[in-house]
């Protein structure tokens, strides 16, 4: 699926695997351990893209900003950033409603596309927990500020 939309939206598309990631569990210390178990049913989740992650050669979160900033020629604005990461998730959600859908009436039936059905509750949560954090962090400029429903916790200091 492809469009020609907003460069937020397009940015924020693009960093889905970091929003992602932080609903996972830390990836273990060391490359030779066993990889984490996720704690997360999202299909877009994945350890590489955790915070405490820092695989050689993937840029993080805020590298991937700026060098989308200034490949656009315009700098990323942050409170922008964080609405349009939200939007990204509810987003996310409707599409995995969608598919839900096609998974109820049996118009698909792939492993793939299950995963995707049952990502949709924890997406449109996860979508509201930045919602709420938005106005707040916005507000007082913080960085670091925790969004959370249902115990689990979203850090939006990069979002």
């Amino acid at each position: 699926m492809s469009t020609r939309g907003h460069p937020l939206s397009d940015l924020t598309n693009l960093l889905t695997p970091y929003t992602t990631a932080g609903l996972l569990r830390p990836p273990p210390p060391s490359p030779a351990s066993a990889a984490p178990a996720p704690s997360s049913r999202l299909p877009q989740a994945h350890p590489a893209f955790h915070p405490s992650s820092h695989p050689p050669g993937l840029p993080t979160h805020d590298e991937v900003v700026a060098l989308y900033g200034e490949a656009a020629g315009w700098k990323v604005p942050p409170y922008d950033l964080r609405w349009a990461t939200a939007f990204n998730m509810f987003r996310q959600a409707c599409i995995s409603q969608g598919i839900a859908a096609r998974v109820a009436t049996r118009q698909a039936s792939s492993a793939e596309a299950r995963k995707y059905a049952a990502a949709r509750n924890e997406l449109a949560e996860l979508a509201w927990r930045l919602v709420l954090v938005v106005p707040e962090g916005a507000r007082a400029g913080e960085e670091g500020k925790q969004a959370s429903a249902g115990g689990e916790t979203a850090t939006v200091s990069k979002l």
